[in-house]
C-alpha cells in the first residue's frame, strides 16, 4: 500500500472486521462505567473517536462526557478521581499517552479504558493492573494507517456504534449501515462527493461550519488539513458564528470558502446562513439524514476523508507517506511531557481532588502537604491497643462476598496479643454470624460491634437477638414512603430491609448509588436538624436515626481501654461527607480505604495507586508490628 487513495480503498474491509468482532465486553464495560461523567482523552486522530464516544454516549445512554487531550487532562488533574476514564490511541506508545496513563492511575480514576489498534502495546498490560481497567484492541486490518489516523479512527468508531446498537441503536442491527460506509468509501464515490469542492483549494482558508452532532468530523477535518499544510481552517459550529466571526470574514471575502456540514436538526441553520453570506464566497453543503446522530457523525468521517484526499491530491501530497520532517519527529519523541505529572503525594492528591470537586474548601496544596507530613508523624509515635473497622467497603468490597482469609487470620493474631478489635457496619444479624464463624469464641468478649450503623453496640458475646429494639415511628413513616415508590424499590438487590433501627437499600451496581441516595433524600425530605438522617457506601443506602453513629463503637471501645493508654485505629471506605464512614474517618487516627472527605487532619488514604477496599485494608493490615502485650504499632 504506497498512495492515500489505496490506504482508503482497503476501508471497508477493516470495517467489516470490526463490525463482525464480538464487542459485548466492550459494551458491558460501556454501560455500566461508575460516576456521573466520563473522561475520554485523544490526540491527533484519535480526538475524533473520544468525539464519537462523547456523542455516542450521550445519544445512547444520555451520559455526560468531557473531551480532552492528554496534555489538557494533565494539567487539570483534580477533575481524575472516582471518573470513568477512556483513552485512544492507535499505538498507544506517544511520550502523551504514556505521561496521561500515569497521571489517569495516580490520581484515583476509578475506570480506566484502552481502545487500541496495537495489540503489543506495554500500555494495555499496565491498564489491566489497574483495579478496574480494561483493554480493548481493534481489528489488526485497523493498523493500516498510514501518517493520518484513517483505519483505526473509523474502526474506533464504529466499534463504539456496534458495541451500544446492541442496547438499541438502529443503525447496526442489520447490514444496511455498513453497506452505507463501504458504498461512501468507494473510490468513484469520494470523487464524486469531492468533485464541486475541486476550487476550494485555490481559496488561502476554509472557513468550516458544522452541526455540534457532527464534531468527530468536523475536528478530524480541521487537523488533517492541518497536518498536511493543504489549507487553513476556521471551525466553527452555525450559530457560534454569528457571534463576531462575520466580520473577519467580511473583511476576507476573496480569501474564503465555506464548507457546511449539517444534520436534520440544523439544515435550516445553514439555508438561513448562507443565504446571508456574500454572492461572492463560494460555498459547499454536506448533509446527513441517518436515523441516529451517531450514524451522521460516522457518515461524516467517511466524506472527510475523501475530502482531504482530494485535497492532498491538489498539492501534490501522498498523505499516507508525506515526509515527516526531522524537527517533527523530534517534537513527537519529546519527553518533557512527563515532567509535568504532580509530584504531590498521592495522599494529598486525593485530599485535593475530592475538595474540589465535593465540598467549598478554605485548604489548599500546602495545607494539605504540612497535614499529611503532621498526621504520617503522628502514626509513627502513637502506640495503639484496638482496631476499629467498616466491614462492606473495607472487609468485603461487595455485599455477597467473603473476607479473604487471610484478613482474618491478621485479626485473630491481634487479638491472640491482647489487642481489642471493633466493627462497625450497616448490617445487623448477619455480621454477627460472619464474626461467630471467624473469630474463636475465647476471644469474644473483647470483641465490641456497633449493628445498624452504631444504633446498637455490644461485645461479640452478646447476641443481638436478646436485644429488645424499640419501633422507630420515623423509621416505619419512612419505610412506607419508600415503599410507595416502586421504582425506586425496583432498582435494589432484594427487598429493602426495615429494621426498628434502619432501612437498608442495597444496590446491585454502584453507578446507580448517587442517584438513588439523592432519590431517597429529597423523597424523605431529610434536613439537617431532622429525625433520620441518609447515609451511603458503594453498594448501599441506609436510613438511620439521626442520633446512630458508628463512633458509639468507638466510644465503647475507649472506655474499656481507658486504663491502657493505647490509641484505636479506624479504617473505612467511605469516608466523604455523605458516607457512612464519615463520622467514624473523622476520628484523630483514621485511615480510608476508598474515599476521604476534605478535613486536613483526618481521614487520609495512604494508600499506593490502584489499590483500594480489601485490597487496601489488607496494604493497611500488615504495616502493623505487635509491641508490647495488647499493644501495636502502625508503620505509614
Amino acid at each position: 500500500m504506497e498512495n492515500f487513495s489505496q490506504e482508503l480503498d482497503a476501508i471497508p474491509e477493516t470495517l467489516r472486521e470490526t463490525i463482525n468482532r464480538d464487542w459485548r465486553n466492550l459494551t458491558e464495560v460501556l454501560i455500566r462505567q461508575p460516576g456521573e461523567v466520563t473522561l475520554a482523552v485523544g490526540s491527533g486522530g484519535s480526538l475524533a473517536v473520544a468525539e464519537f464516544l462523547a456523542l455516542a454516549l450521550g445519544y445512547v445512554l444520555h451520559r455526560v462526557t468531557s473531551v480532552h487531550t492528554p496534555l489538557d487532562l494533565i494539567t487539570k488533574p483534580w477533575l481524575i478521581a472516582g471518573r470513568s476514564i477512556w483513552l485512544f490511541s492507535a499505538g498507544a506508545k506517544s511520550p502523551d499517552t504514556q505521561a496521561i496513563f500515569r497521571v489517569i492511575r495516580d490520581h484515583d480514576a476509578r475506570q480506566l479504558s484502552l481502545l487500541t489498534a496495537n495489540p503489543h502495546a506495554s500500555l494495555l498490560q499496565e491498564i489491566k493492573n489497574h483495579e478496574r481497567g480494561y483493554g480493548f484492541i481493534l481489528p489488526e486490518s485497523a493498523g493500516q494507517d498510514g501518517f493520518l489516523a484513517t483505519h483505526s479512527m473509523l474502526a474506533g468508531c464504529l466499534a463504539i456504534q456496534e458495541a451500544l446498537g446492541l442496547i438499541g441503536d438502529p443503525t447496526t442491527s442489520d447490514g444496511n449501515f455498513l453497506t452505507e460506509l463501504e458504498g461512501r468509501l468507494r473510490r468513484e464515490a469520494r470523487h464524486a462527493t469531492c468533485a464541486p469542492l475541486l476550487s476550494f483549494w485555490d481559496r488561502e482558508e476554509l472557513l468550516l461550519v458544522h452541526d455540534p452532532i457532527l464534531m468527530p468530523a468536523a475536528v478530524t477535518l480541521e487537523t488533517n488539513l492541518a497536518e498536511l499544510g493543504l489549507i487553513p481552517v476556521q471551525r466553527v459550529d452555525l450559530r457560534n458564528f454569528a457571534h463576531g466571526r462575520h466580520f473577519g470574514l467580511s473583511r476576507r471575502c476573496t480569501r474564503f470558502a465555506v464548507l457546511a456540514m449539517t444534520s436534520p436538526t440544523s439544515r435550516d441553520l445553514w439555508n438561513s446562513l448562507s443565504s446571508y453570506l456574500p454572492m461572492e464566497i463560494p460555498r459547499h453543503h454536506l448533509h446527513y439524514d441517518a436515523s441516529t446522530a451517531p450514524g451522521n457523525a460516522l457518515l461524516a468521517l467517511t466524506d472527510v476523508l475523501a475530502l482531504v484526499e482530494s485535497g492532498a491530491i491538489a498539492a501534490g501530497i501522498n498523505a499516507r507517506k508525506p515526509g515527516v520532517p526531522k524537527f517533527g519527529k523530534a517534537i513527537y519523541a519529546d519527553m518533557t511531557v512527563g515532567g509535568k505529572i504532580s509530584t504531590l503525594p498521592k495522599a494529598v492528591q486525593r485530599k485535593l481532588s475530592h475538595a474540589r470537586q465535593h465540598t467549598p474548601t478554605i485548604h489548599g496544596a500546602i495545607d494539605y502537604l504540612n497535614s499529611y507530613r503532621s498526621f504520617l508523624a503522628r502514626l509513627r509515635v502513637t502506640t495503639f491497643s484496638g482496631l476499629l473497622l467498616d466491614y462492606d467497603g473495607t472487609m468485603v468490597a461487595h455485599p455477597m462476598d467473603k473476607a479473604a482469609k487471610k484478613i482474618w487470620d491478621f485479626l485473630v493474631s491481634l487479638l491472640d496479643h491482647g489487642c481489642r478489635l471493633g466493627f462497625a457496619s450497616g448490617r445487623g444479624g448477619s455480621l454477627e454470624g460472619i464474626l461467630h464463624d471467624q473469630i474463636p469464641r475465647v476471644h469474644w468478649s473483647r470483641v465490641w460491634v456497633g449493628y445498624y450503623n452504631g444504633s446498637v453496640v455490644l461485645p461479640l458475646n452478646r447476641s443481638l437477638a436478646e436485644i429488645d429494639i424499640l419501633a422507630n415511628p420515623d423509621i416505619e413513616r419512612a419505610y412506607d414512603a419508600l415503599r410507595a415508590d416502586k421504582r425506586l424499590f425496583s432498582r435494589c438487590l432484594h427487598t429493602p430491609k426495615r429494621s426498628p433501627a434502619q432501612i437498608a437499600l442495597k444496590l446491585p451496581d454502584s453507578t446507580d448509588v448517587q442517584e438513588t441516595f439523592r432519590e431517597v433524600k429529597s423523597l424523605l425530605n431529610i434536613r439537617a436538624d431532622g429525625p433520620l438522617k441518609v447515609v451511603h457506601s458503594d453498594h448501599s443506602i441506609d436510613v438511620i436515626p439521626t442520633r446512630s453513629t458508628k463512633c458509639s463503637v468507638l466510644e465503647r471501645m475507649k472506655q474499656v481501654d481507658a486504663n491502657t493508654g493505647g490509641k484505636i485505629l479506624c479504617i473505612g471506605d467511605s469516608g466523604h461527607e455523605d458516607g457512612n464512614d464519615y463520622e467514624l474517618l473523622s476520628s484523630t487516627f483514621s485511615l480510608s480505604v476508598d474515599r476521604v472527605c476534605d478535613h486536613t487532619e483526618v481521614c487520609w488514604n495512604l494508600l499506593p495507586a490502584g489499590l483500594r477496599g480489601p485490597a487496601g485494608l489488607a496494604f493497611y493490615l500488615f504495616r502493623i508490628s505487635l509491641s508490647g502485650r495488647g499493644t501495636y504499632r502502625f508503620t505509614p
